[in-house]
């Protein structure tokens, strides 16, 4: 009578082999991934960021009354963290009809507009008072240092994304 070993399976090498090829796949997918995450977020905050700009210079020069009776200029006031869209050319933070938008965590906003004001003209749209020089916002990813400089020139139009 003959001995047979009957091998079934897969040996210990082979196994941990095809483990390492899976998690470095893994690991690669990952990566892949978060990063894909991170630009979907950053050109999110940047984009909304752009649209409330835009509407309100919009509502600025259709006259836009809000219900209040009288058109009025439009503004947008930036902190660090978030941005507040308001009627009127003097921020006041205590004002209910305020709208803040809060920037994404690990996402900062800051401007070279005097007192961190863009205001709206009523009727033209255009930006009161302008400063050449002082006429960017930028917006910046904390986490990966990855930001964008919008440049606008004195009639409210973006010139630039950089």
């Amino acid at each position: 009578m003959k001995n047979f070993v009957a091998t079934k399976g897969f040996s210990l090498i082979e196994v941990i082999v095809v483990m390492a090829v899976l998690f470095s796949l893994l690991s690669f997918m990952t990566l892949n991934l978060s990063g894909s995450t991170n630009t979907a977020n950053f050109s999110g905050a940047l984009y909304t960021f752009i649209a409330d700009f835009k509407n309100q210079q919009t509502k600025a020069m259709q006259g836009d009354t809000e219900g209040r009776g009288i058109p009025d200029t439009y503004s947008i006031f930036i902190n660090s963290s978030s941005y507040t869209l308001f009627h009127g050319s003097t921020y006041n933070s205590t004002d209910t009809t305020n709208f803040d938008i809060n920037t994404p965590d690990g996402y900062q906003i800051t401007t070279t507009f005097p007192s961190s004001q863009i205001v709206f003209a009523k009727g033209s749209g255009e930006i009161n008072p302008y400063t050449e020089g002082a006429n960017s916002i930028t917006i910046r990813n904390i986490r990966t240092t990855e930001q964008k400089v919008i440049q606008v020139n004195k009639f409210g139009i973006i010139t630039s994304i950089n």
